[in-house]
């Protein structure tokens, strides 16, 4: 299975910071299933600030799915597709005088498939047993079936109180279960609260860096357009929609793949949006959503593809608000 989804300390290292950034997120489909048009309303400026009791316990959904190949493959770089499903609790356990919280994460159900050249594994685990088939080819299929787990492991996450990541404990084992992903530069700029209090028709643009799938060397650098979005029509409570959208066209680009072939991009995008909604009164983020493509022609030594596609949404399972 590691195989599969590849070798690097240093990926799975920030894998656990994005997990961290995401399970920073209160989420509800409510934002993404409402179809009804953006209209002004009357909200005042308003701070953005993470709100939580003692005790207090928090459940949350995280799914993300993604697929990411060169064409032809390169061995050397790890890809394909990869879909996971997460359920999870967080309990506020110390509230700190800067103001972080110190959450107790317990792993509720995990269900992670993924494909590549090399083969293919399924894990669907709980807190008490876990079931895992890998088939690969070089060895028959296998099936495992025990009665630990990874999601019994203890986990702690601690947060700002913006919902910023300040560190985590014991998330290092998840961390190869959320690849392929949306870059976590773009997703920390979308769930993280402003330092500001905002209204609708709030802008700002932030740069950040996005490094290529299977590239060394200088990352691209991007520019994101973030923007506070109107009443939506009926709102009894006081909600702050936020969204992202970044785009840059990577023709001319130099690429220096991790094999040591060099290479000019001749066609090639990075488009990223998503969308976040802010219950100010209740103190969280009532959804997050997001997506990212990458699309890149390659030419000399000879003509490659990448192409790149992934998805990810939390949403709140707690009781209806």
């Amino acid at each position: 299975m590691r195989s599969l989804l590849g070798r690097r300390l240093k990926s799975g290292i920030s894998w656990v910071f994005f997990l961290a950034l995401f399970l920073a997120s209160f989420a509800s489909s409510r934002a993404a299933q409402d179809k009804h048009p953006i209209q002004p309303g009357p909200f005042a400026p308003a701070e953005i600030r993470l709100k939580v009791k003692p005790g207090q316990i928090l459940p949350y959904r995280l799914k993300l799915a993604g697929h990411v190949g060169w064409t032809p493959p390169i061995d050397s770089v790890n890809g394909g597709r990869m879909a996971t499903d997460f359920l999870f609790t967080l309990r506020a356990k110390t509230h700190r005088p800067n103001g972080d919280w110190t959450f107790d994460l317990f792993g509720e159900q995990l269900h992670s498939a993924g494909r590549n050249q090399k083969g293919y594994f399924n894990v669907l685990a709980n807190r008490n047993r876990a079931k895992v088939k890998v088939d690969t080819t070089r060895h028959a299929p296998r099936r495992i079936e025990c009665d630990t787990s990874l999601l019994e492991k203890p986990m702690t996450l601690t947060l700002g109180p913006r919902g910023q990541i300040r560190y985590g404990t014991g998330l290092l084992p998840l961390a190869i279960y959320m690849l392929p992903h949306v870059d976590h530069h773009f997703w920390t700029l979308l769930t993280t609260a402003p330092e500001a209090p905002v209204e609708p028709g709030t802008e700002q643009i932030f740069d950040f860096e996005v490094p290529l799938p299977g590239v060394k060397g200088n990352p691209l650098h991007v520019k994101a357009q973030w923007k506070v979005l109107q009443r939506r029509p009926g709102a009894a409570r006081d909600v702050r929609e936020i969204a992202l959208a970044a785009e840059l066209d990577l023709v001319g680009t130099s690429v220096l793949l991790q094999n040591g072939d060099q290479f000019r991009v001749v066609a090639g995008t990075y488009k990223a949006g998503g969308m976040a909604c802010w219950d100010v009164e209740a103190g969280r983020l009532r959804s997050a959503t997001a997506n990212q493509t990458i699309l890149v022609t390659t030419d000399q030594p000879i003509r490659r593809i990448l192409r790149s596609d992934c998805h990810c949404s939390l949403e709140w399972m707690g009781p209806a608000e």
